[in-house]
């Protein structure tokens, strides 16, 4: 709970976290939550899920409500993005 509320503090939240994300793929921002089930948009969106619940510690939930998705759905996707760092 202590490293959540550091991240909050520090101004972390889930539209910093796509920005991150993007950084770290090299993609613009806007592509990161991107429809479709493309491979590499697949992966960025699981990374992205897999940060979020793991850095900064926020819920499945969080992470699956500003893009109107089912929490068992993100609930996959951490650990696929964690793989995805491994490819």
């Amino acid at each position: 709970m202590q490293r959540r509320y550091e991240f909050e503090a520090g101004g972390y939240d889930f539209d910093r976290l796509i920005g991150r994300v993007a950084e770290a793929m090299q993609l613009d921002p806007e592509e990161v939550p991107a429809p479709g089930k493309y491979a590499p948009r697949v992966r960025v969106r699981s990374l992205l899920r897999y940060w979020g619940a793991r850095k900064p510690g926020m819920t499945t939930v969080e992470l699956s409500e500003p893009h109107n998705l089912a929490q068992p759905s993100v609930s996959k996707a951490v650990p696929m993005g964690e793989k995805s760092l491994w490819i």
